[in-house]
């Protein structure tokens, strides 16, 4: 039997249409800019290219007017990976310890946990400067690499303390009783099976890392060391932008998230739908 026309279905559907035109469309314009010529994307700002330049690209990824945009690329990659690496590393232990054992001090440190996540990092820029100052640690990657990981690890934290409270103890017993030590558990039993969920917070990260322009902007200014987000403020003065080069060092700088999300995007609906799944 034919099925009848649903025009919930049908408006529904129209909207979503319309919802993801609305996200597509300035990728693509900002794509397509970065093939125009400077005088079309003054006068044709909406329109197609006449032609395909390669004039921007070329000039940006060979580092033209600046460093060549390929190394801030690999320096993000450097930072991004090594954040993640030692983020997910340091945030699963610690979820694992606060959600399994009670000791004194468990609530303080929660509470300090929640309110570190609650203080902006705008509030604590100069003192923060100040002190990797102080230490010699500006102009470093892999300080930039340590204050990504320092300020995403309390939201870290409580996600995946939030997913160990709700693992079955059962499983954990049984590991025990098979003769396994509390690290042994961890490593081998709980991680394992909590590997959506430190995927899902890794996924989360990733585009954190590689967008985050605040504590780059603080930490490094050799130009050597200068992640994506840096390399794209250098075709800017404080009185023009050249917008043939910024388009394109955007399109550079957007082309390993999308691959990223296309690669992982099985993975990414799963660690959405992780937490709606649990009974």
């Amino acid at each position: 039997m034919k099925k009848g026309f649903n025009l919930f279905k049908f408006i529904r559907e129209v909207i979503l249409i319309l919802l993801a035109i609305m996200c597509i469309y300035p990728l693509i314009w900002m794509i397509l800019s970065a093939f125009k010529t400077e005088p079309e994307i003054y006068n044709s700002p909406l329109g197609f290219p006449c032609s395909l330049n390669y004039t921007f690209l070329t000039d940006v990824w060979n580092g033209t007017l600046s460093t060549p945009f390929y190394k801030f690329i690999l320096n993000s990659f450097f930072v991004t990976i090594i954040s993640l690496l030692f983020m997910c590393i340091i945030a699963t232990m610690a979820a694992y310890g606060l959600s399994r054992f009670e000791f004194k001090g468990l609530k303080t440190i929660n509470f300090f946990i929640l309110l570190a996540m609650a203080i902006p990092l705008q509030a604590y820029f100069i003192s923060l400067y100040v002190q990797l100052r102080d230490m010699k640690m500006v102009d470093n990657l892999f300080s930039l690499s340590v204050m990504f990981v320092t300020t995403s690890l309390p939201f870290a934290i409580i996600m995946l303390m939030g997913y160990f409270r709700s693992f079955p103890r059962s499983i954990e017993e049984a590991a025990v009783i098979d003769g396994c030590n509390e690290l042994k558990k961890m490593i081998f039993v709980v991680v394992p099976m909590a590997k959506s969920a430190i995927a899902t917070l890794a996924i989360i990260n990733f585009a954190g890392y590689w967008n985050e322009l605040l504590l780059s902007l603080l930490i490094i200014s050799d130009n050597s060391k200068k992640t994506v987000n840096l390399g794209i403020l250098a075709y800017r003065t404080a009185y023009s932008i050249k917008l043939g080069h910024s388009f394109a060092a955007l399109t550079f700088s957007v082309i390993p998230v999308l691959l990223f999300f296309i690669i992982f995007q099985k993975q990414i609906i799963k660690g959405v739908t992780l937490g709606s799944l649990k009974g």
